[in-house]
């Protein structure tokens, strides 16, 4: 990300437009071709799965082996010289993290915290649009920015080579037997001894997270201020830096330690201080239905062959369902494996189906949930959905929904998923869906 600087991402464009123009609004061809085409080779997720089923980091993958990043993030940097677009700068920072470029991915997220303190009103997309929340929480995506995010290099290692959040984890686990509650002490001991003799790049690192950790924050803490029913929740990508800046702290102490239960460096605090209604980014999930059911409804209506239709309305028909239902209906040839342990000992192991037969009636546990949900006549009506852009952005709310107030539910997997394949072409829905032996005709 060659000349990508907080100054250029945050000064204002114009006098009268400290925000430049709406290009998405004014249909500009180069905003459009460049958020679609991007959004469409990027993989909906950091780890793919090759034809033998081994997951492995996308740029490994011969699928991926012409995406070249460079050249997407110098087109895109035109763009940001004539906008000041959350849309766009989000997708910037995903292309850097991506690239593993830790320092521009920052920089990013400290420009759009920049740009939401100085022009609530002015950057794109608007308040009034009803886009905002979705657009920033595509930041906090577990299996595309913060799966990147814990797979980005942080420090080089005689012994462990490059490490990152998630190598750390490995190296941790390998010396204790795979225990996944093992002792990190051994390896902070030898990542300390060895960043002794050149302490800049471990402290360049800790620098860049506390940047990022401090944007973060002012973003959750404006968002909260400004539009208080609708916070940004961005909890997964603030507890992976949290951990990480911990991580490094134990291998070059900060000068002045932090208190922990002060800080609210990591952007979870200060929107949970201000927002204590679990995040939720409908008033209910009866909102949340409406909302899918439109995005739904768009999709349908405009792209009729898309295969992610087929997810969405799978999320559709379990919405309400129990997690019986969810698994019989996901996975119909295991749900008779499937098995609950109420003890230690493998004797406890009980089958849901025995449980579920033994449990409440069906219909009087439906009714009594009905009970608890309040009738939503009163509730806004559903603005109509009227592009992709603002179908994709209704379909990362409700997944948000439903991941802060039912975390069981599989509706976000089966939104994200389907997310991941709108707007992909026909031969790379092919390639996802079939095993390498088939398309070479074996």
């Amino acid at each position: 990300m060659a000349g990508l600087d907080l100054v250029s991402l945050t000064a204002p464009i114009d006098a009268d437009q400290p925000c430049g123009p709406d290009l998405e609004a004014e249909d500009d061809d180069a905003f459009a071709n460049f958020m679609a085409t991007t959004e469409m080779v990027l993989p909906d997720r950091y780890f793919v799965e090759d034809h033998e089923g081994n997951r492995k980091p996308f740029y490994t993958d011969d699928r991926f082996k012409d995406l070249n990043l460079g050249s997407t993030v110098a087109l895109g940097t035109k763009l940001l010289t004539r906008t000041h677009d959350l849309r766009l700068i989000g997708l910037m920072a995903k292309l850097a993290i991506f690239d593993r470029k830790l320092p521009d991915f920052a920089i990013c997220i400290d420009a759009i915290a920049a740009l939401l303190e100085s022009f609530w009103d002015e950057v794109h997309p608007r308040p009034a649009s009803g886009l905002r929340v979705g657009v920033l929480e595509r930041l906090n995506e577990q299996y595309t920015v913060v799966t990147a995010l814990n797979n980005a290099p942080l420090l080089r290692s005689r012994r462990f080579g490059s490490v990152s959040w998630q190598s750390y984890l490995a190296a941790v686990r390998e010396g204790a037997g795979g225990r996944e509650d093992a002792d990190t002490s051994a390896v902070d001991r030898v990542l300390a001894e060895e960043s002794k003799s050149d302490l800049a790049p471990v402290e360049a690192t800790q620098a860049t997270l506390r940047e990022l950790s401090d944007a973060l924050n002012r973003i959750g803490t404006v968002s909260a201020e400004k539009d208080p029913a609708n916070p940004v929740n961005l909890s997964r990508l603030s507890d992976a830096v949290r951990k990480i800046r911990a991580m490094l702290d134990r291998v070059n102490p900060p000068a002045t330690p932090v208190d922990a239960d002060k800080e609210t460096g990591d952007g979870v605090e200060a929107v949970e201080s201000r927002a204590p209604d679990t995040g939720a980014t409908f008033p209910s999930s009866k909102a949340a239905e409406r909302a899918l059911a439109e995005a739904t409804r768009y999709l349908t209506a405009s792209e009729p062959s898309s295969p992610a239709l087929l997810l969405l309305r799978q999320a559709q028909a379990l919405i309400g369902k129990s997690f019986l239902d969810a698994l019989a209906s996901l996975l119909p040839d295991q749900v008779r494996r499937a098995t609950l342990n109420i003890a230690s000992l493998p004797a406890f192991d009980q089958p849901l189906l025995q449980i579920a037969e033994k449990g409440l009636d069906p219909d009087s546990a439906s009714s009594s949930a009905d009970d608890g949900e309040e009738d939503s006549d009163e509730e806004a009506p559903m603005a109509r959905v009227t592009s992709r852009a603002e179908a994709l952005t209704l379909l990362d709310r409700v997944a948000g929904h439903y991941r802060a107030v039912e975390p069981s539910s599989p509706v976000p997997m089966l939104i994200d998923r389907a997310r991941g394949l709108v707007g992909k072409d026909f031969m790379s829905l092919i390639r996802t869906m079939l095993p390498e032996a088939v398309l070479r005709g074996e």
